[in-house]
């Protein structure tokens, strides 16, 4: 999978979703949360939770399910 994981990345960083490698519940999950492929978000805490904003809202995500988003990051 091209981009970096959400897991990896510090807080303040944006950038666009570029997949999962994520079982099929998982992955529904996480796009039920509005984390989808090409939707903008930045990393607001990188913990566990991991927390990140999108489409105006904020979202935690367990760290082990974020290792496993990757996004495109902005230069």
């Amino acid at each position: 999978m091209n981009g970096r994981s959400l897991a990896d990345l510090p807080a303040k960083t944006r950038g666009t979703v570029a997949g999962f490698e994520l079982p099929d519940d998982e992955s529904l999950r996480v796009r039920t949360l509005g984390v989808c492929p090409g939707m903008q978000v930045e990393v607001v805490q990188n913990g566990d939770p991991l927390i990140l904003s999108t489409a105006g809202t904020r979202i935690g995500i367990a760290r082990r399910i974020a290792a496993c988003v990757f996004v495109d990051t902005e230069h």
